[in-house]
């Protein structure tokens, strides 16, 4: 790789992390739509967008810790997963309870339109991590093929 190529990497980088905040503003305009909620600013969903994002990249170490310790204490099976998935929700929910109470980025009408917000964001990220899996193992299998 040439030394003008690696200033391709940041503009990539800048690139994809737009293209997520762009994804995660427009589950905030649907999950608009279905609940009672208004920002504080006009910069607030960018802000949320933001906040999402660290939530989840706070959720990497949980995430390998967790899984290590199944592995090593020998529970391979679907379970397990699940109760990791809870408990990384539990935290991702808790994350982002703090965050939009101290920062007041948004006001929700009620307690129930926060958590089912929080909900629909994780189940939207949960989702285009499972699509990116999908991606990931087919290419391998091409690869394999070649």
């Amino acid at each position: 790789m040439k030394t003008r190529d690696y200033f391709l990497i940041p503009a990539f980088l800048v690139a994809v992390l737009a293209i997520i905040i762009s994804l995660l503003m427009g589950v905030q305009y649907i999950a608009s739509l279905i609940l009672d909620f208004r920002f504080t600013s006009i910069y607030s969903s960018i802000i949320l967008s933001i906040g999402i994002i660290i939530g989840f990249i706070l959720l990497i170490p949980i995430s390998i810790i967790l899984e290590s310790f199944a592995l090593h204490i020998g529970m391979k099976n679907k379970g397990i997963y699940f109760l990791i998935q809870i408990i990384q929700f539990t935290l991702f929910l808790f994350f982002m309870d703090l965050l939009v109470s101290n920062f007041s980025i948004v006001h929700f009408s009620d307690i129930a339109n926060k958590f089912i917000y929080f909900t629909i964001t994780y189940g939207f990220v949960y989702i285009l991590a499972k699509i990116g899996d999908l991606i990931k193992k087919s290419d391998e299998e091409i690869q394999q093929v070649q």
